[in-house]
């Protein structure tokens, strides 16, 4: 079984006093960490981060990937369904996604018409804020003197 540590947080406030009932929904997530998962015995010392054989490596790698894609799919289905219920809701998804913003898992939380072929669905599109960053102010974290930002993206 695959037990997923970080749940989804969605609050919604009522941002329209002169018209009460229009919504803003918020979707916090901190998705799974690139770190690999826990398989016990696979790691000879888990202090220095040895592990028992490549493929343990590998294979907690692969299961973390599954819990930051199962976690972003939970998201993506909620996204879809407020729509639904609210045509004109407007939607902020925001928090560490632990991906870059090529990599599926936000792929899948932007759902764009380019990957879904499908424009139907470009009302439910989700946007990269960080576009809208010139890119000597995009980032928020230097890793081994590379640049990396949180992701975080809005409806429009």
């Amino acid at each position: 079984m695959i037990g997923i540590e970080r749940p989804i947080l969605h609050a919604q406030i009522d941002i329209d006093h002169a018209e009460p009932g229009r919504l803003l929904h918020v979707i916090t997530v901190h998705l799974k960490s690139k770190i690999p998962s826990e398989i016990p015995g696979q790691v000879i010392d888990p202090q220095k981060g040895i592990w028992r054989a490549a493929d343990s490596w590998a294979e907690r790698s692969f299961l973390s990937s599954m819990k930051r894609m199962s976690q972003a799919l939970e998201v993506r289905r909620l996204i879809d369904q407020i729509p639904d219920d609210d045509p004109d809701a407007r939607i902020v998804v925001a928090g560490d996604f632990n991906a870059e913003p090529e990599e599926v898992p936000v792929l899948a939380l932007c759902g764009n018409v380019e990957d879904t072929n499908n424009g139907d669905l470009a009302t439910r599109v989700l946007v990269p804020i960080e576009h809208t960053i010139p890119n000597e102010a995009r980032y928020t974290l230097f890793h081994h003197g590379r640049g990396q930002m949180r992701p975080h993206a809005r409806h429009p």
